[in-house]
């Protein structure tokens, strides 16, 4: 899974480089349209017959991809560290208080809303109601 995973670190340095020497496009938005080109190409040289067995590949390294695992394990953890370092304090304390309301009632109104959402599921799946101690 480890080869896999730089692959596509590799393919998205190269294609994050020809999109700055090249392109000039901001560097997410540069990447995101470098790889739908790049997909699309891929589609059509299969459309054409030219792919050469790598949709057959692509299939079997998709499905041996365990992507919840990747998801929670591994995907996560790195986009979040890499969106805490764009993060400027000196913003984010300027809006503090905005921010700490919304996470705290933001937090109570999602849980109020999924409790009583399952409140009134649960009894007509036909699963019992958990009980309250």
């Amino acid at each position: 899974m480890l080869d896999i995973a730089a692959v596509c670190l590799v393919i998205t340095a190269l294609l994050a480089y020809l999109n700055h020497r090249f392109v000039g496009l901001p560097t997410t938005i540069g990447v995101m349209a470098a790889a739908l080109a790049f997909s699309l190409a891929l589609v059509g040289l299969d459309a054409l017959g030219f792919a050469f067995g790598l949709r057959e590949y692509e299939q079997s390294l998709l499905l041996s991809i365990d992507f919840s695992d990747v998801l929670m394990k591994g995907m996560l953890s790195l986009l979040l560290f890499a969106g805490a370092l764009h993060v400027d304090l000196s913003e984010l304390r300027a809006y503090r208080w905005a921010v700490g309301a919304l996470a705290v009632f933001g937090t109570l109104l999602s849980t109020l809303v999924v409790g009583y959402g399952m409140w009134l599921v649960l009894p007509w799946a036909g699963l019992p109601l958990p009980l309250i101690y």
